[in-house]
């Protein structure tokens, strides 16, 4: 079972940065090896559906409280997800 607490209270800092090498290795995907953005996209799909299904956690849960942790209360992304928007939207499209 999930500790949501921990969850809703993750670091934002130690996630930005796992968020970060994870579009980072896109990006990569996509330069060097011909990857199309949306096959990219696909499979972070893929992995995220395998490793919640393994571990037991509920993916509509965990996006709602990545959703929580990376806005504001407007819904807009707080600085370090809106950098990561900036990014993706450069470098990846």
């Amino acid at each position: 079972m999930t500790n949501m607490d921990r969850v809703n209270n993750a670091d934002v800092s130690r996630i930005a940065a796992e968020t970060f090498s994870i579009i980072d290795k896109m990006q990569y995907h996509v330069r060097d090896h011909g990857a199309a953005k949306d096959e990219q996209v696909l499979a972070v799909a893929y992995a995220f559906k395998i490793v919640t299904d393994t571990l037991g956690l509920d993916m509509g849960r965990m996006l709602s409280a990545a959703g929580n942790l990376m806005t504001d209360a407007n819904g807009k992304y707080i600085p370090e997800f809106k950098a990561f928007a900036m990014y993706v939207e450069k470098e990846l499209t």
